[in-house]
């Protein structure tokens, strides 16, 4: 239908003009960025193969040649008489000859920086002698001899490096237990391999790197890893006489950095895309921008609450159509709005004459008895004050002219119900009634919010209760406002709750409207969704509802807005 009315619309005119603009043009830049592409991948990747392969054996070269100082110490002759016959050697031969192959010690260990430690160490006698440390107990820093069955001349224990050389394995004791006479252990620095590793490949397009063992062993560059496995070229060496792995990730990105080379092809491409992006969105502005700017003002309007404003386009196509229909959805939003308005101002008034109306025959008669009873036993004072609390009471729950009351007068009814319910029950029941914090007093709430809470529980938890019964009604200053609980001691608890819980979390249409439920929902109406009721199980072994009330800045309702 769109295509039959308007034969040259948006839709088509763009197409066509983007397809004549830039569909040659990108083809041609496309073949030059794979061919540049493509080329510059070759390169860089031979480059740092190359560089990977003169690592791994200058790393190698640079091992043999610590490997040979290792062994070195091995054939010392002070070495070798300290470790074999120590007992020979008289007190002060055996010092000078621990400080002479200290000093070797320290000499093979200032040889590199990759080395952390050296250490000769002679089980048998269990000495432990450091380069760094000094002379110490075998006890004291335990050799595992699984190192030595590696078939690699560089090893790890507990996350440190090592190179092991010992003398041939000779047996000790009746458990023919195989050791060595004395082992050279030279323990490398991780962090230096790693600072030396970054530091020889410190190139742009450097991704990570990593050095590993073949059984798990690995350190890692400070460079970022890649991501995604496509987001970069491996590259790998290998040393067999160390079982070291070297890779290198080359970062794909940095790698296309480098296509400035051909900076020239790029200006052209440039240029030509400019130029055509140029004709293109002068073609958008008329065509596209300047209908969409004229709807985009009009929806800020709406935004900021002005329905009155309508849009028009004098050309026959698209936004023709969606001018009139946003004139047309902005006539019906205005007239749902006063609609739903006024059913909402309706719904409230008409559920606080409900709840006025739902005054409690039972408890009406209670309370007449009551004064009966008070007459006849001759206390006319406290009959007198009785009965202008029930006067008190009627007077408010049948009062038509206003549904707000400011919070101090909704509570003053609650604390003259509750003062009823105490004459009644003065011998069962106790209520504690806590100060109302006096920054909330002149708040404006619905009418009766509070009293169909106690006698909610007056009704359903306290009034069977022979002995021990106990109200308790507390304030809370919270965050999101004030916070009422009202909370007993009665029977049933459980079953309470779960009843009360489902019928206030329950859809509005869906659950019977009771007191409780008709506070829940006046509340929420007046005050915003943030106000409400919920109930909880007490601490005191019965219900607690609690009754939150927010300011009106803090619901930000339209509704209530509305001056």
């Amino acid at each position: 239908m769109w295509g039959n009315k308007w034969r040259f619309g948006i839709f088509k005119r763009l197409l066509v003009s983007f397809l004549i603009a830039l569909t040659p043009l990108y083809a041609l830049g496309f073949y030059m960025y794979e061919w540049s592409k493509n080329e510059i991948k070759e390169e860089i990747t031979a480059s740092a193969q190359a560089q990977a392969n003169y690592y791994i054996n200058d790393m190698q070269n640079r091992l043999n040649q610590i490997s040979a100082m290792q062994y070195e110490l091995l054939g010392d002759p002070y070495v070798v008489q300290l470790a074999n016959s120590p007992e020979s050697l008289e007190s002060y031969d055996k010092i000078g000859a621990m400080l002479y192959i200290r000093a070797r010690l320290q000499s093979v260990m200032n040889s590199s920086p990759w080395i952390k430690d050296v250490r000769l160490l002679v089980p048998h006698e269990q000495l432990r002698l450091s380069a760094s440390d000094g002379l110490d107990t075998m006890e004291q820093a335990a050799f595992n001899t699984s190192r030595l069955s590696s078939p690699y001349r560089l090893v790890h224990d507990a996350g440190e490096l090592f190179m092991e050389a010992a003398s041939p394995l000779i047996a000790y004791g009746s458990t023919s237990e195989y050791r060595p006479d004395f082992i050279v252990e030279i323990e490398l620095s991780a962090d230096a391999l790693k600072q030396d590793m970054n530091l020889s490949n410190e190139r742009s397009y450097s991704g990570k790197m990593s050095l590993t063992l073949g059984d798990g062993f690995g350190i890692q560059s400070s460079f970022e890893a890649p991501e995604r496995e496509g987001d970069y070229i491996t590259v790998q060496a290998r040393s067999a006489d160390y079982d070291m792995t070297y890779i290198q990730w080359i970062l794909k990105d940095s790698i296309y950095e480098s296509l400035n080379r051909h900076v020239r092809w790029f200006w052209i491409f440039s240029i030509l895309t400019l130029s055509a992006a140029a004709l293109f969105l002068l073609d958008i502005n008329r065509i596209i921008r300047l209908p969409l700017a004229k709807i985009v003002r009009a929806f800020r309007n709406v935004e900021a609450g002005n329905f009155n404003l309508p849009i028009h386009h004098r050309r026959d196509d698209e936004f023709n159509y969606i001018y009139d229909r946003f004139n047309q959805t902005m006539a019906s939003v205005r007239q749902l709005i006063d609609q739903v308005y006024k059913q909402k101002i309706l719904l409230q008034d008409a559920e606080l004459k409900q709840l006025q109306s739902q005054i409690n025959p039972h408890f009406l008669y209670n309370s007449l008895f009551m004064t009966v009873r008070l007459i006849k036993s001759e206390k006319l004072e406290q009959a007198s004050d009785f009965v202008h609390q029930l006067a008190g009471y009627f007077r408010f729950v049948t009062r038509n002219a206003k549904d707000t009351v400011s919070l101090a007068d909704e509570i003053a009814h609650s604390r003259n119900y509750a003062g009823i319910q105490q004459v009644r029950f003065h011998d069962r029941i106790s209520i504690l009634f806590e100060e109302t914090p006096a920054q909330w007093k002149d708040m404006q709430v619905p009418r009766l919010i509070l009293q169909p809470l106690i006698e909610n529980a007056f009704v359903h938890a306290l009034e069977d209760k022979i002995e021990g019964g106990l109200l308790r009604v507390s304030f809370q200053v919270a965050d999101n406002g004030l916070q009422i609980a009202v909370e007993d001691n009665g029977d049933h608890a459980e079953e309470q709750w779960s009843k009360l819980y489902s019928m206030l979390n329950l859809p509005q249409h869906d659950a019977e409207v009771t007191a409780v439920l008709n506070v829940h929902r006046r509340l929420q109406v007046k005050m915003g969704p943030s106000s409400g009721l919920a109930a909880e199980r007490s601490e005191l072994g019965g219900i607690k509802m609690v009754l939150t009330l927010t300011r009106a800045e803090e619901n930000n309702d339209p509704v209530n807005d509305r001056g």
